[in-house]
């Protein structure tokens, strides 16, 4: 059992305005051993000079002149501290006779004794006193070696918290607010790095750094990992008589934390034991008073010992004492005898300055202690080592960086933006860091966000309209007012794309989501890009969309950006209307930081890494794969002292890394690492392995886990994300995959684009390989693949079907990748058939802008047949958008171009959409007359679904005209075709349409079983949309012939059906419903109704808005409105 030295407990009560008495006893049985009176005033000059002398390092220049006004005669500073000294020592002991003879009798405590402070509540302001600085006459009792001086408020009972095993545990906290007099975090770094390096280099002290100085980030941090010391470094303040450390909001403003709020935190903290409070150089003394009280209240919070600096010291000085006073903790030292040898080394140093240059500054440390002769490590123990916990948040899918350094201005940055809700785009060379920030700032936001953030990586989308897809999917996911309206307005393609973006925000301004656009130069003009221009975003849809999005205001929602060029769509933006961040490179401590979270760089001397810094500068990434260079037998020195190496530019290090890593794998690592350059989309060890063996002309490596394991070593590649069955996804960082990409011919290129798509196709060719067995067929592979790609093929299968919709997008994510993948080795026509197979299905999800991306495509790099095929297609889209001129200008083309082929069948097509457009215009007859020219050549080649489908169009083209007979006639000549062929979807289609011809010819029975028909195929064949559609129309039959009841249940689950899938028809569903209200008498609820489908009709349907506006008229009316 540890012996402590005995205790001189000097105890000092308040007795009167500015009068105190001392009492000073024996520890052990509590014996008087003298006491003394008296008098203190805190304003007198003979208190407050000392202390401008301890302070002066950064006295301002008023407070010097006012001292030398003072007294021109000043003694010199150690006189005036020696009788400074005395003055405090009369305090205690007054002449010290007492003392003197207690201690000449008393040869325990004669060799070494612990002087104990404890000072009552009424007595607080004394603890401001510089109490270490006591002079007997002869000596510092403090440098005696004999007298330990402590400080414990009085009544507090003692605490005996048990040793822990090694290393120590610090975590550095530097707190620097805006709001405070500028602290140098860079100097304050310094001090720690120099101080602990070494120490931490061979194990003996594990040191962490607090990045954000916020309370929660703190809490985090504690909750991660159990410290043994928090070492602050900062400013403090009092508010009113309480002290407080001034930490930091998420703007970077001062919050003021005390003893209160730190309690919460420190409660159940099993190992910290110790908090050191250190003030900055530019600290004022009032703000290093404060420390005393914050110590006091830190140990009634239970926390066994408190370090506070009374006043700020040296840098030189804050080394010393950090490396002097943690290696003696780390020894197994207590904090008490730690600190007597850091008095000590503090005076050596100080006596090694000029007699005019001394600052005394081995008195500045404070220990209050609950714990005498607390022992933080026992360094006989086994080393434990503990890994920080993580605590999972989810940031859009981002994951936090391996390793992060600095970065906290940008920070500060971006959290006010977010608050401020204005555009930011971070810019910086590739691997500075921008992402991670990103992902930094989403771990702690410093507002409260209504959903997990939304990240659009623009690199891996194969074209940039996939993501409106994207945040459609995120608003309608939310599944709150005015969501679905909005996803569906941002994903109507027929309004302009900035209109449509700007007015589905303001439906959901009042929401605060943030959406992030990750790698931004993927999506901008490469010709610009390459020089120092503000460049677009090549997608005109994309470009108007975020257009649309950076210039709507008072809305709640804060988009991100990052990218590595300048961009016109911010730039367009007024200043004070967006926020710009270019990322430097890291400074030389952020660096050093960096390196030592690195499992290699960690271990080199701090000399040597401030030194790498010198060489290889602050680029985050250059660092990382520095640290993979030296895994492959390198030695730092070797780099340092290579005079090769030293004409390097900061931007060739990444290169020069880059192939000295490539060069040390093996042939198989390199190739495998190659292919994985190709990809866009985050990679796991399962699907390396598939698409390697795909790769005819690579061997992969003999173990997939081994070779990714060493290229995340080596920082060749970082992980992306961990799915949900614990598989862990990364990704090539962009500056390795451009650099292997480069070193590649075009031909090699397009063979790894080739092998990409084989990869992505093996779903599909597989299962047309399973079809082709089954059937008894014998196909050649190429024949197989055709099948899975060709019209109505396997590909067709997989996305139409919709029994198993995950399965369906799963689908088509690999699809568009086979296409992508193709279209990029040149092989055009085969990624047009997928695109054939996708287009429709596209269009029905709602992603109708990527649908005509994809089509535009073909038609740019297609000829004959196969472009006006697409041409077509494209075409049908603009119809449907209501762009007729354009749609009547392209099928013109389309139809010259079957003519001259002689291609009967896609002639009848195209003059069927002819007919189409002019219907649209309002031109029947004209639409009559191609439709019949349509079905005489349908009927001429025998082609009995393309007569089926003339027919159906035939007979709406009657019944537009009001010839209900022929309409009648026509559609039964339709239903006759599709029965007989068993088209379920063409029969359904028929029926409804039979059904609207017998509902205006009041033949409501007919009707009704007719739509009735319609409906139970469309549940069976699983056409959602068509189930509504049904619904809708049954339900105002319902609502005619008095039944209310069905009339609801109808409406109820189309208006589900429609709301889930934000299709604007809910409008006519609640017109429907205010019909049902208006029957029963509900005339506030069915004004209600028609008026959300006002809303509704406005933006998709206007030419429905005169009939809404009569139902709203006539209730009005009835209510006397």
């Amino acid at each position: 059992m540890l012996l402590l030295p005995p205790e001189l407990n000097v105890e000092i009560t308040k007795i009167g305005e500015g009068k105190y008495r001392a009492y000073t006893k024996r520890g052990d049985n509590a014996q008087e051993i003298t006491s003394h009176d008296f008098d203190h005033d805190p304003d007198k000059l003979i208190h407050i000079e000392p202390q401008w002398m301890l302070e002066r390092s950064v006295r301002t220049v008023a407070e010097s002149l006012r001292t030398e006004a003072a007294s021109t005669d000043r003694p010199p500073d150690d006189k005036l501290l020696i009788d400074y000294g005395q003055r405090l020592y009369a305090y205690l002991f007054g002449d010290g006779t007492k003392l003197r003879n207690f201690l000449e009798f008393n040869d325990a405590y004669r060799s070494e004794a612990r002087l104990i402070l404890r000072l009552h509540p009424e007595a607080a302001a004394l603890w401001s006193l510089p109490w270490e600085y006591l002079h007997d006459g002869a000596e510092f009792m403090g440098l005696n070696g004999r007298l330990l001086i402590l400080r414990m408020p009085h009544g507090l009972a003692e605490l005996h918290p048990v040793v822990s095993a090694p290393p120590l545990r610090i975590l550095v906290i530097i707190a620097a607010p805006d709001d405070q007099a500028e602290l140098d975090v860079e100097r304050e770094l310094a001090v720690m790095q120099d101080a602990l390096d070494d120490m931490r280099r061979v194990g003996q002290v594990q040191v962490d750094y607090l990045e954000d100085v916020t309370l929660a980030a703190l809490q985090d941090k504690l909750s991660a990992m159990p410290y043994h010391v928090l070492h602050f470094t900062g400013h403090g303040a009092f508010i009113g008589a309480e002290g407080k450390l001034c930490f930091e909001d998420p703007m970077g403003r001062s919050d003021l934390i005390g003893p209160q709020e730190l309690r919460p935190l420190l409660t159940g903290q099993r190992d910290l034991r110790l908090i050191v409070l250190s003030a900055c150089q530019s600290a004022k003394t009032s703000g290093a008073d404060a420390f005393d009280s914050v110590a006091t209240g830190l140990l009634q919070a239970n926390l066994p010992a408190v370090l506070a600096m009374q006043f700020s010291i040296l840098d030189e000085s804050a080394i010393e004492l950090a490396r002097v006073f943690y290696a003696e903790l780390a020894r197994g030292h207590a904090p008490e005898e730690a600190l007597r040898q850091t008095r000590l080394a503090l005076r050596r140093l100080d006596e090694a300055r000029p007699a005019d240059a001394r600052r005394f500054d081995w008195g500045v440390p404070a220990l209050y202690v609950r714990a005498p002769g607390l022992r933080l490590i026992d360094p006989d123990r086994p080393v434990e080592t503990l890994q920080a916990t993580s605590l999972r948040r989810d940031l859009g899918g981002l994951t936090l960086p391996r390793y992060f350094a600095g970065r906290r201005t940008e920070l500060r940055q971006l959290r006010r933006a977010l608050r401020e809700r204005v555009p930011v785009y971070v810019r910086g060379i590739g691997g500075i860091g921008k992402t991670t920030v990103i992902a930094k700032l989403l771990e702690r936001p410093g507002v409260e966000l209504d959903a997990p953030p939304l990240v659009i990586r623009c690199h891996e989308l194969s074209q940039p309209v996939d993501a409106l897809g994207k945040i459609a999917s995120f608003w309608q996911a939310q599944g709150k007012a005015g969501h679905a309206e909005a996803a569906a307005l941002l994903l109507s393609s027929g309004r302009e794309p900035a209109d449509r973006a700007r007015e589905a925000l303001q439906l959901i301004a009042n929401r605060r989501y943030v959406i992030v656009f990750d790698n931004l130069e993927s999506w901008l003009e490469q010709a610009v890009v390459d020089s120092n221009q503000s460049a677009v975003v090549r997608d005109a849809v994309m470009r108007e969309v975020l257009r649309g999005f950076l210039s709507t205001y008072d809305i709640h929602t804060t988009f991100l950006f990052t990218g590595r060029h300048r961009w016109t769509g911010v730039e367009a933006l007024p200043p004070g209307n967006r926020v710009d961040i270019h990322l430097p490179g890291l400074t030389r401590r952020q660096a050093i930081l960096l390196m030592n979270a690195m499992p290699r760089l960690k271990a080199a001397p701090l000399s040597d890494k401030l030194a790498a810094f010198d060489r290889v500068g602050g680029h985050p990434k250059t660092i990382e794969l520095l640290d993979g260079w030296l895994g492959t037998g390198r030695t730092l020195h070797a780099l340092l002292n290579d005079p090769s190496l030293s004409d390097l530019l900061d931007e060739q290090w990444e290169g020069y890394f880059l192939n000295e890593l490539l060069a040390r794998l093996s042939p198989a690592e390199r190739d495998a690492l190659t292919t994985l350059a190709i990809l866009d989309k985050p990679f796991w060890w399962e699907m390396v392995s598939n698409l390697i063996a795909g790769a005819n002309h690579y061997s992969p490596p003999p173990d997939m886990h081994f070779a990714l394991a060493h290229f995340l070593d080596l920082s060749l590649i970082q992980l992306s994300h961990i799915d949900d069955n614990g598989d862990a996804f990364y990704t090539l960082h962009p500056v390795v995959s451009e650099y292997l990409l480069h070193q590649l011919t075009a031909d090699q290129r397009n063979s790894l684009h080739l092998c990409a798509a084989a990869y992505y196709s093996v779903p599909f060719v597989e299962a047309a390989r399973q079809y082709t067995a089954q059937s008894g067929e014998t196909l050649t592979d190429e024949e197989i693949e055709l099948l899975a790609r060709s019209s109505r093929g396997i590909v067709s299968a997989f996305v139409r079907q919709t029994q198993d919709m995950q399965r369906a997008h799963w689908s088509m994510d690999r699809a568009l990748q086979w296409q992508h993948h193709l279209f990029k080795a040149g092989r055009v026509d085969v990624a047009d058939n997928i695109v054939n197979n996708i287009w429709l299905v596209l269009d029905r999800w709602g992603q109708r802008d990527l649908a005509k991306t994809l089509l535009r495509r073909s038609v740019d790099s297609l000829d004959g047949p196969n472009r006006a095929v697409a041409q077509s297609n494209l075409a049908k889209l603009l119809v449907d958008e209501g762009r007729l001129a354009e749609a009547l200008q392209v099928y013109e083309e389309v139809y010259r171009t079957f003519i001259a082929l002689d291609a009967k069948s896609q002639i009848a097509a195209v003059l069927s959409q002819i007919g189409i457009i002019y219907k649209q215009q309002g031109d029947l007859s004209r639409a009559i007359e191609k439709q019949q020219s349509s079905l005489e050549i349908q009927r001429e080649i025998s082609n009995e679904e393309g007569q089926a489908i003339g027919l159906h169009r035939l007979s709406m083209l009657y019944r537009m005209k009001e010839d209900y007979d022929e309409a009648l006639a026509y559609s039964k000549q339709a239903v006759a075709i599709d029965r007989k062929r068993g088209d379920m979807a063409g029969l359904a289609t028929d029926l409804h349409e039979q059904g609207i011809i017998y509902v205006l010819t009041n033949r409501k029975q007919d009707a009704l079983e007719c739509f009735n028909e319609s409906l139970n195929i469309k549940r069976q064949i699983g056409n959602e949309s068509g189930v509504a559609s049904s619904l809708g129309e049954l339900g105002n039959l319902y609502t005619d012939a008095g039944m209310i009841r069905e009339a609801i249940v109808a409406f109820r689950e189309a208006m589900e059906i429609y709301q889930r899938q934000g299709d604007p028809k809910m409008g006519q569903i609640l017109e429907g419903m205010g019909i049902v209200h208006e029957v029963q008498g509900e005339y506030t609820a069915a004004l209600e109704k028609y008026q959300q489908a006002k809303q509704i009709l406005q933006q998709s349907y206007p030419v429905g808005l005169p009939i809404i506006e009569q139902h709203i008229a006539r209730v009005l009316g009835k209510t006397g409105r």
